[in-house]
């Protein structure tokens, strides 16, 4: 499932109960409320779908919104999607409520809020991958630099994808994180909640 809402999906031709049941190309598709009205939406067909069965893809939802699409079985390639054009429902964002405003690298500190879980599971692929991104990730942005880096996260209270879940995380500031004023966010299936003032030292 993406930020927007949509939901992207490999798709190739049947021809069970044949032997061959997962036969060549793949296709990749969006459908959802942002992709025209509930209605398929070819994806820009990957270099790699001709000659593979969509049987071998897997999908990761990433903290930025793209989505990470592997087919480890056939050239062991790795693509990024960037979904099709909307943003998330507003009522869809984790929300930061207790947060602290002084953290030091190598210390690990409590976040409170709601939904730092999401509201899906990110992604799903019948009995052999499980790439679920239904849990919290901590994202601390350096004011001068810019530079982004990703806190470890433990402890969740909960993985309960129901809307308005209490959440809790412990996070872990790692000793990489530049010093200096930041903007403190949590991240759960490429959505972002809004950013929280944070002085990493």
């Amino acid at each position: 499932m993406l930020p927007s809402g949509n939901v992207l999906f490999a798709a190739s031709p049947s021809n069970w109960p044949a032997s061959n049941s997962f036969p060549t190309p793949t296709n990749f598709w969006e459908v959802g409320p942002n992709s025209g009205g509930n209605v398929l939406t070819a994806i820009t067909q990957n270099p790699d779908g001709p000659s593979t069965n969509s049987f071998i893809w897997n999908f990761l939802v990433l903290p930025n919104g793209q989505v990470l699409a592997v087919e480890p079985q056939a050239s062991r390639n790795v693509w990024l999607d960037t979904p099709l054009a909307g943003a998330p429902n507003a009522s869809w964002l984790p929300v930061i409520s207790t947060s602290p405003t002084d953290v030091t690298r190598a210390f690990t500190y409590t976040l409170n809020g709601t939904q730092f879980n999401g509201l899906s599971h990110g992604a799903a692929y019948g009995d052999d991958v499980q790439a679920n991104t239904n849990f919290p990730i901590v994202q601390i942005v350096n004011t001068a630099s810019g530079h982004v880096f990703y806190e470890r996260t433990s402890g969740f209270n909960t993985m309960s994808v129901a809307r308005g879940q209490s959440s809790s995380t412990n996070f872990t500031v790692s000793g990489a994180t530049e010093t200096g004023p930041s903007t403190l966010f949590v991240i759960a299936n490429g959505i972002s909640s809004a950013g929280v003032p944070v002085t990493v030292h």
